[in-house]
């Protein structure tokens, strides 16, 4: 059994999943790392919006904005290490639009 006072991490140490290709950690945008909830919700066929990192992993594929496992998904990557404001604005040009035709 671990105890809290028997384990002693450096501030900033990750402790979540890192993608077996590249390395990167975890591979969903959200803070929580909650990609179980991405991909349940793609499964059932919900509408699901994934702000992906630059350099995500390999399951997200690259050039292209939607999964083949997931029609229902979109993607939304950015387009340059850090540059997050790109994907928010594109998000929220597409979420106007949903919101204009309800």
């Amino acid at each position: 059994m671990v105890r809290g006072t028997d384990v002693r991490l450096e501030a900033g140490t990750w402790l979540g999943p890192r993608c077996p290709k590249t390395g990167a950690k975890g591979d969903a945008p959200n803070r929580t790392h909650a990609a179980a909830g991405v991909h349940l919700a793609a499964a059932l066929g919900k509408s699901v919006w994934v702000l992906v990192r630059f350099d995500s992993c390999w399951r997200w594929l690259t050039g292209r904005r939607d999964s083949p496992w997931y029609p229902a998904l979109r993607l939304y990557r950015q387009p340059q290490a850090g540059d997050w404001e790109t994907e928010v604005v594109e998000v929220a040009g597409d979420l106007g639009g949903v919101v204009a035709r309800r």
